[in-house]
């Protein structure tokens, strides 16, 4: 299956369901579902599951986008390759690699923390371009940033993105 299905679509599929599940008496360790309300009932999560399944059914699929270590972010369509190279921008590049191993949205001071940035302003601006550089680059949806920001949450990938990390 791992040719088919890799791990990092499978944790994708993990990150989308806990989103779907967010706020429900349910939620999921990457593919197992549990029950967060003990008289919660499995039709319940069912209900809920396929309500999801006809939301997105019309929305677009995943994006792929592939990371390199160095900071070079790429994305295929049709055969043709588009790319963008942070290499040369440390920041842009630790805050990728960090928020697209992460899950949920980070606070603003962790990623400050693992990136050594002095400010959140520098951070935010440094969001706000990576956003426009993959909009341009990688002819992303303009309405879909590639990172999203919540006001007391912090910063996640946006989940129509799968960010690839490669060797």
């Amino acid at each position: 299956m791992e040719r088919e299905f890799t791990f990092s679509n499978l944790l994708h599929a993990g990150n989308i369901l806990h989103i779907w599940l967010e706020g429900s008496d349910f939620d999921c360790d990457n593919v197992n579902f549990i029950k967060l309300n003990k008289d919660a009932k499995w039709i319940d999560f069912i209900k809920l599951f396929d309500k999801k399944l006809n939301e997105y059914k019309d929305s677009p699929s995943i994006i792929e986008i592939s990371l390199s270590p160095e900071g070079i972010i790429s994305r295929e369509i049709n055969g043709k390759q588009y790319k963008h190279d942070f290499k040369n921008d440390g920041l842009k590049t630790k805050i990728i690699n960090f928020l697209a191993n992460k899950f949920g949205y980070m606070q603003t001071s962790e990623i400050q923390k693992f990136t050594k940035s002095i400010n959140t302003k520098s951070l935010s601006e440094a969001v706000r371009q990576i956003n426009a550089v993959m909009e341009q680059g990688l002819k992303l949806p303009k309405s879909q940033n590639l990172i999203l920001s919540k006001r007391g949450s912090g910063y996640k990938i946006n989940p129509l993105y799968n960010i690839i990390t490669i060797d």
